[in-house]
């Protein structure tokens, strides 16, 4: 059975509580660095928190909601940053949007790295336990990010063209970001201009 979606967490209602909160997310963020998310336990996470182990429980009825939680605040910036891109980019040039796409989505996968990694490796073989929302809020960023490509000013790629290019920069910076092996493009663990620029130019050269 698919899993449900996470309840949305009702804003807290005193500061305390709402800076508690924000402590749970941050350390079971930097915890994601350097560890998965079946590795890591409620107990830690509330150690370096700073707060008990029953006031998580008491925001989420099981570990796994904290993390769905934790890529929902990551889906959010997502569509905002890619509304945003959409938004001024009407008269950009296919170049200039290609170049746009590969820094934004370095960005989010560097903001996030350890929660869309976790993500990945506990659901990416078993898609069903996906929530259905979630794939529709996937769904309509990947549509977002195809679009910006083929509605670029005197463009006459195809739909399927669109689709490969921007197909093409997410998994190149993905399984880089998140899983590569040799991080020599990537000093301090982000992705080097000079990667950027050769995936640029693959890029621009498979939209030929």
């Amino acid at each position: 059975m698919p899993t449900t979606a996470p309840a949305v967490i009702r804003p807290p209602q005193q500061a305390r509580s709402s800076a508690a909160l924000a402590r749970i997310f941050k350390a079971t963020q930097q915890m994601l660095e350097t560890a998965s998310f079946d590795q890591i336990r409620v107990n830690d996470i509330a150690a370096e928190a700073d707060v008990s182990v029953g006031s998580i429980y008491q925001r989420f009825k099981k570990k796994d909601d904290l993390l769905w939680a934790l890529y929902d605040a990551y889906l959010t910036q997502t569509e905002r940053q890619f509304e945003n891109l959409v938004a001024e980019s009407h008269h950009l040039s296919l170049s200039v949007r290609v170049a746009d796409l590969i820094e934004l989505i370095s960005s989010l996968f560097t903001e996030r790295r350890g929660v869309v990694r976790s993500l990945l490796v506990k659901y990416r073989h078993n898609t069903d336990d996906i929530p259905p929302n979630f794939i529709a809020r996937i769904g309509a960023v990947y549509d977002a990010g195809v679009k910006l490509i083929a509605q670029a000013p005197n463009s006459n790629h195809s739909a399927e063209d669109a689709q490969f290019a921007f197909s093409l920069i997410m998994s190149f910076i993905r399984e880089e970001l998140l899983f590569g092996d040799t991080r020599r493009l990537m000093p301090d663990e982000e992705i080097s201009p000079h990667f950027e620029k050769l995936l640029h130019k693959a890029v621009m050269g498979a939209l030929k």
